[in-house]
């Protein structure tokens, strides 16, 4: 089949995103609508059908994508839903398979900022006490499971098969949703700097923080104790490695705690502010990376909302997919988005809570995954290439909020039958 990628994205995750995705499903089963036949019959000649999640010797079901990662800089895998094993095990596979075959480097979880100094260190030495400092948080977009541990210690063995220069780097993108390790990583960072008068005044604030009694109470020492530090620059820079991350570091754990803070306060807009957050993140990692501007490939592994690659006026503000399609150089409209979401079965938020997957189209999905011959657990759709006929996809046909989903994403990937990953005890 001849490949075209004129690459778009498409996702969606807040309630009210979910709500419209719905919709969106029911206007294509609509009888007046003829879109989802289309789809049918598009998916029973175009698909890539992928064995397996987890076969680390054959790859050459993936090879479809080769020449994606070659020309791309980034490839954002966008999963929906969250917390599912099939998903941890198709990004590990997709992220060796980038690794060997493309040269990507750089893996982008979305999971705290504070933990990508503690899982690089554990990529280097194995030591299972570094994955136990992890928190264990329930919060649905990355619970801390036995399947999540499984995926480090994995990724470790991996890790140590290749040679130094070839080696995964975690560069995690998001808000610290868990907010303990972060605040023990700031408290030893203060107890860490040499005697002297800085150390004096920061260890009174710290001291603070190490027996704070509210998230109001947290947030409003770590305001002081950034002043402090922004106070002390010049002096900390000269007794201090690198202060800068130091000061990022104070700077992000005093963000992830006002958002916990302020989360229900009217006004307050906490999806545009931890989507602003999670763009810092990726700005700090690429201005910090060691490595020349044409060597950096990432994958990022995403909530499937952040994945598009169009804006959406429904949202104040773009999502990180729009934002990394166009705000660096080296990145700019070289950005490929997956759109990985369920067909049928459950998945579990947390610990104790079941509910049926919704994702865009999960009726899309699951009938393209019914037009398929046989019957695959897995396949994938390219949105933007034409058949072998020649025949335009169906599915960019479909409007969501006035943009086409074909400009929105660039590759549908079905799973059938998800399950949910298993929390830790």
């Amino acid at each position: 089949m001849t490949m075209i990628f004129d690459k778009r994205a498409f996702r969606g995750r807040t309630s009210r995103m979910w709500l419209s995705l719905l919709l969106l499903a029911g206007v294509l089963l609509s009888s007046g609508c003829g879109i989802n036949k289309g789809v049918l019959a598009f998916a029973a000649e175009n698909h890539f059908i992928i064995n397996s999640t987890d076969d680390l010797d054959d790859f050459s079901d993936l090879d479809f994508l080769l020449p994606v990662a070659e020309a791309n800089r980034v490839i954002m895998y966008g999963e929906s839903p969250h917390g599912t094993r099939e998903h941890l095990e198709m990004i590990f596979r997709m992220l060796v398979f980038l690794n060997q075959k493309a040269g990507y480097r750089y893996f982008a979880p979305e999971t705290d900022f504070a933990y990508s100094e503690l899982l690089n260190r554990y990529l280097e030495c194995g030591d299972a006490a570094l994955l136990d400092e992890m928190d264990i948080w329930s919060y649905y977009n990355s619970a801390h499971t036995k399947d999540q541990r499984q995926f480090w210690e994995k990724l470790y063995l991996y890790n140590q098969k290749i040679s130094h220069e070839r080696r995964i780097v975690i560069i995690a993108t998001d808000i610290s949703h868990g907010v303990s390790y972060a605040v023990r990583k700031t408290v030893n960072m203060v107890k860490s700097l040499p005697e002297g008068p800085q150390r004096e005044e920061l260890a009174a604030i710290a001291s603070i923080i190490q027996e704070f009694r509210s998230l109001e109470q947290l947030y409003q020492t770590l305001v002081l104790l950034e002043e402090a530090f922004v106070k002390m620059a010049p002096a900390l820079r000269e007794i201090m490695a690198d202060y800068e991350q130091a000061a990022f570091d104070v700077y992000s754990t005093r963000r992830s705690v006002e958002l916990a803070f302020r989360q229900d306060q009217r006004g307050f807009d906490w999806s545009a502010e931890r989507e602003a957050m999670i763009k810092e993140y990726f700005r700090w990692h690429v201005d910090n990376l060691d490595c020349a501007p044409e060597e950096l490939r990432i994958f990022a592994w995403n909530g499937a909302a952040h994945v598009t690659k169009v804006p959406e006026p429904h949202f104040s503000y773009d999502h990180v997919g729009v934002w990394l399609d166009k705000e660096f150089e080296w990145s700019r409209g070289r950005v490929f988005s997956i759109y990985a979401g369920a067909s049928g079965g459950e998945h579990t938020y947390g610990s104790v809570s079941g509910m049926k997957t919704a994702s865009i189209g999960r009726q899309l999905l699951d009938d393209f995954m019914k037009g398929l011959p046989g019957s695959p657990a897995i396949a994938a759709m390219f949105t933007r290439e034409p058949g072998k006929d020649g025949h335009k996809n169906p599915i960019q046909n479909v409007k969501y909020y006035g943009a086409l989903l074909g400009d929105r994403y660039d590759l549908l990937l079905g799973m059938r039958n998800v399950t949910a990953a298993e929390p830790l005890p």
